[in-house]
């Protein structure tokens, strides 16, 4: 009679320990494992990532159960931001701040599963999300990222990969797409795959925001009381990347409101 094939190793409370370290101290663990696989599910399906940590996270299984909010819910996430959102909505946090406990739970998640659960699971998912699932992809930060947090103060847990990627796409929005691909077009390589998804399905026409608008969306979503400090910083830093004649380009294109915003840098 053959031998029953053994376990592997539960892992579950090895991530509840290190995700009790390093979330926010107003979220527990198990409901942040719980909100990213509700939002997950939207990519992966309904229970494609249950069927790959079944085993190896077995003690925790309850925490990945479908949330009764969007059990059985087949809206599929089109962008980073959506994941963000519906974690966000689930745990009653920042946008900002959900960015941050998706990352925390996806690395712990992924440290724990076999390569050929990780390869599988990675090929499922848009590229738009394949680095939250493995951010080794981008290598090292780059340094536009850095220059945004030397030039501004950020709120407490936001970094400038963070700020850059959501006050450029608010300010790519405001642009018609030809002049947003050309934008994007001109920015290092490895910036590029924050918006580049974004700019394959959105309309042809610009949204016309007012300064104000902008200002309000970045202070709510960011958290700061220094909305137009904040957007300043990010295009002064912006700017130094891109060609001049895009910039020109750019400024040209903008209302007399925003145009004096693009003249800081």
């Amino acid at each position: 009679m053959q031998s029953p094939r053994p376990m592997p190793p539960d892992a579950g409370g090895d991530i509840l320990a290190e995700l009790a370290r390093r979330l926010p101290p107003s979220v527990e663990p198990c409901a942040a494992l719980g909100a990213v696989a509700c939002a997950m599910s939207a990519l992966f399906g309904a229970n494609a990532m249950k069927a790959h940590t079944h085993e190896e996270l077995r003690s925790i299984a309850h925490c990945l159960e479908p949330c009764n909010v969007h059990r059985g819910d087949n809206h599929v996430l089109e962008y980073r931001e959506d994941v963000y959102v519906r974690v966000g909505g689930h745990l009653g946090v920042a946008l900002s701040e959900a960015e941050h406990i998706v990352e925390d739970v996806l690395r712990a998640v992924r440290l724990r599963l076999p390569k050929a659960s990780v390869a599988s699971l990675m090929r499922q998912l848009p590229d738009d999300f394949r680095d939250m699932w493995h951010r080794e992809a981008f290598g090292e930060p780059h340094p536009m990222f850095g220059d945004v947090e030397r030039r501004v103060v950020l709120p407490r847990g936001i970094d400038g990969r963070c700020v850059v990627t959501y006050v450029m796409s608010i300010i790519l929005d405001r642009l018609s797409r030809g002049n947003a691909r050309r934008v994007v077009e001109s920015l290092p390589h490895e910036v590029r795959p924050l918006f580049e998804p974004r700019l394959a399905v959105r309309a042809e026409s610009a949204d016309l925001m007012t300064k104000d608008e902008m200002l309000g969306h970045v202070a709510q979503q960011l958290h700061t009381p220094m909305p137009e400090l904040v957007m300043q910083a990010v295009i002064q830093s912006v700017i130094r990347y891109v060609r001049p004649d895009v910039v020109e380009h750019v400024r040209a294109q903008l209302p007399l409101e925003l145009k004096e915003m693009w003249n800081v840098a």
